[in-house]
């Protein structure tokens, strides 16, 4: 009874004595059933930090009780896949990993988005492979959210993943935000070989037949110089502009990109680097 006055006063309000309330739940260990009444209490939370509070007593108490999170993850309720994702994380259960691969085989879009959310959170090789089998998702929010995390990873292996994808015989047909997002992320690992390989779109001519295509790219590879923010790529992006054979349809956009760049490197889109050191 106790349990549930408690859980009504987490549902009404952050409490004022929360420390408390987290005291007298963490001492509740190893008493039957008090995994499930918070679990169910947690449901009808909606306060941001209480629901933390909570969650982060049941991690606490139930480390040695992986299935009581496991047997609720086959929700439609993001938030509360969200949370258990969270506790099952903290708890750091031995095959976490598997339970991660399992949620990603969710049909719902925010369950997915979530369990990403978590995985990206590690940093160790298992997390990475699960990011890398997110980019080939049927979803295009979840490889957009994935390739986006590869970088945090190991960036010569994300080079190699990210373009695979781009050259790809389906990856023209994707939506332009997406294709956007997997170029940002391919700049984002500021690799040689990526730099490379834009520094070369924006370095293509266009003729009559092939001009539309050659523009899309040069889109494409600015995106991705943008997303890179270094002095290398402040470069390419400058060598571009200044270009007179760069078609018009591009100034602009190399135009912004400059602007950003300068503005996250320097604080100060006015500043006039020195490009020597590049």
């Amino acid at each position: 009874q106790r349990l549930h006055r408690i859980g009504e006063v987490l549902r009404a309000e952050r409490p004022k004595n929360a420390p408390d309330i987290f005291r007298y739940l963490i001492c509740l260990e190893g008493q039957r059933g008090v995994l499930e009444v918070l679990l169910d209490l947690l449901e009808g939370i909606e306060v941001p930090e209480n629901r933390a509070l909570v969650c982060d007593v049941l991690a606490a108490l139930g480390k040695e009780n992986q299935e009581a999170f496991t047997v609720r993850l086959n929700t439609d309720r993001s938030q509360t896949a969200r949370d258990l994702l969270y506790i099952i994380d903290k708890c750091d259960f031995p095959d976490k990993l598997k339970i991660f691969a399992q949620t990603m085989k969710s049909n719902n879009l925010a369950v997915k988005l979530e369990c990403l959310a978590v995985i990206t959170r590690n940093k160790s090789e298992g997390s990475r492979k699960l990011v890398t089998e997110a980019i080939n998702d049927p979803l295009p929010q979840v490889r957009m959210g994935a390739a986006r995390a590869l970088a945090n990873y190991d960036r010569e292996k994300a080079v190699v993943e990210l373009t695979k994808i781009i050259k790809s015989p389906d990856f023209e047909k994707r939506e332009v935000p997406e294709r956007n997002a997997f170029y940002a992320a391919l700049g984002a690992t500021n690799m040689p070989g990526a730099l490379t390989h834009m520094q070369m779109l924006l370095q293509a001519k266009s003729n009559f037949l092939n001009r539309k295509k050659v523009v899309d790219e040069k889109l494409l590879a600015i995106k991705g110089l943008e997303a890179a923010q270094s002095l290398i790529a402040f470069k390419m992006l400058q060598t571009a502009y200044e270009d007179k054979n760069t078609e018009a349809d591009v100034k602009q956009p190399l135009g912004r990109a400059m602007f950003n760049v300068k503005k996250a490197l320097f604080g100060d889109p006015n500043a006039n680097p020195d490009l020597s050191k590049a």
